[in-house]
């Protein structure tokens, strides 16, 4: 029903701020390629609305970033596999040994279609695995699944 979809896409944002009206949902891409990065931000506005982007082209910048915020981490890390310096492996491996950011959900964003890529990347941390190029129905789906998954979490 799309009723139903168009609802659940306006609560998306509500509850990666965790409810918190006066909190925008902040979402980290991780991505080395301009071009996927802008299509990746286009979607994102298009299903949550006003939200707070911020782009960093490989894990080590990524790693920066997240160690110089000065206040309240993101919400979200989409990331891409495929970059150079430190790659999205890399990333997720030190991500899970780092107290301050493993708990950031993580969605790796990839061209690979090999299921053992996907399922390395679920065992380093990864909540979900979305394939290049983007679509609006896979950040949707997507984006409904991690909901989900926040709301059971903080229930527990």
């Amino acid at each position: 029903m799309p009723g139903n979809d168009d609802a659940m896409l306006r609560n998306n944002d509500a509850m990666l701020r965790n409810g918190d009206p006066s909190k925008k949902a902040a979402i980290l891409i991780v991505e080395d390629n301009e071009i996927d990065f802008r299509i990746a931000e286009i979607m994102l506005k298009k299903v949550l609305g006003n939200i707070i982007i911020d782009w960093c082209q490989n894990g080590e910048e990524a790693f920066s970033y997240l160690y110089d915020l000065k206040s309240g981490l993101p919400d979200l890390i989409l990331l891409d596999i495929d970059m150079p310096i430190m790659n999205g492996k890399e990333f997720l491996k030190l991500r899970s040994r780092n107290n301050s950011f493993r708990n950031i959900p993580v969605i790796v964003l990839s061209s690979s279609v090999w299921d053992n890529e996907k399922e390395e990347c679920l065992k380093l941390g990864a909540i979900d695995f979305i394939e290049k190029p983007l679509g609006v129905d896979a950040i949707t789906n997507t984006l409904k699944l991690y909901t989900f998954i926040r709301t059971n979490t903080d229930v527990n």
